[in-house]
């Protein structure tokens, strides 16, 4: 005769102990094979057993026991062949991790996030419409379409978990106005949008990566002409500039200001995407704008948008 036990998993309260190999064949009585001792964690615990002869299996459900994760367990089971011959087996094992993901996820419509097990690790993963969101062999979903769709984990032992995902459009880039410091009219339309990462909002934490998405559509005249863009940011009173290379100074007035980003020949479209983390707490308001850069002083024009405004908690 032989015996051997199926593996316990985290939150199961029963073993299974297989008489005769897995199909269930095997010249084993399973109505004379006897299980006399169960420890858990090297503790005796109850039981009860019931045996299914279809499979040759005997099922054994413990008293008040639940098994989590890195529990040991062992069985001594004495199985009888049909000829009366028997075998004593201590049979043992250890409970597997089972797979653990968080229960929702947001993401963006044409952005990604990350599924990351908090328990076990997974072996792959699936998304049940990949007409709202597709996920890889890592974890990462990206989304399609605005939607909710469920993605499932999947361990080496086949244990699984799922996620509900729900795909967001991106929301639309606010509109800012407009002005010239010669104070003559422009077609020049300038938008933006605010985020951390993939969550967009006003209201950030100092640990927070900011990143602003501003999109300059330059003023018809101005198309393929060089141009200069400027980043001035209000810090809570204190005003600042950037330059191409990253690095900050204190505002000195428009005609000192220093290039953020220089075009040769500026298209129709720009877009201008500033991103910075570790900011310390205060209100902040931020201030995108160009110049055409055509050779003359007295024919340069800076165009900027009013404030991208945001707190940094």
């Amino acid at each position: 005769p032989t015996a051997t036990l199926h593996a316990a998993a985290v939150g199961d309260t029963t073993i299974v102990a297989q008489l005769g190999d897995d199909s269930g064949a095997g010249a084993v009585d399973g109505t004379n094979t006897s299980v006399s001792l169960i420890r858990v964690n090297n503790n005796s615990v109850g039981f009860a057993e019931t045996y299914d002869a279809a499979t040759a299996r005997k099922t054994l459900t413990l008293s008040s026991v639940t098994f989590a994760s890195g529990d040991t367990y062992e069985v001594t089971i004495t199985a009888q062949d049909v000829s009366g011959n028997k075998q004593t087996y201590v049979l043992s094992g250890t409970v597997s991790e089972v797979i653990d993901i968080p229960d929702t996820l947001t993401v963006y419509s044409g952005l990604t996030g990350t599924i990351t097990p908090t328990t076990g690790s997974a072996a792959s993963y699936a998304s049940a419409d990949a007409a709202v969101a597709t996920v890889d062999s890592a974890g990462v979903v990206t989304g399609v379409a605005a939607g909710t769709v469920t993605v499932t984990a999947t361990d080496a032992s086949a244990n699984t978990d799922t996620t509900t995902v729900t795909v967001m459009a991106i929301p639309a880039a606010d509109d800012r106005t407009v002005a010239t410091a010669d104070g003559l009219d422009t077609d020049a339309t300038i938008t933006s949008s605010i985020r951390s990462g993939t969550a967009y909002t006003s209201d950030f934490a100092s640990t927070d990566t900011i990143t602003l998405d501003v999109t300059v559509n330059v003023d018809t005249a101005d198309v393929g002409q060089p141009g200069e863009f400027y980043l001035v940011v209000d810090m809570g009173g204190t005003w600042i500039q950037s330059d191409d290379t990253g690095a900050w100074s204190l505002y000195d007035g428009i005609a000192n200001l220093p290039a953020f980003r220089t075009e040769t020949a500026m298209d129709a479209s720009e877009t201008v995407t500033v991103s910075g983390t570790g900011l310390s707490p205060a209100s902040y308001s931020a201030y995108v704008g160009y110049s055409n850069k055509n050779g003359t002083t007295a024919s340069e024009r800076l165009i900027y948008g009013d404030a991208i405004s945001f707190t940094v908690q």
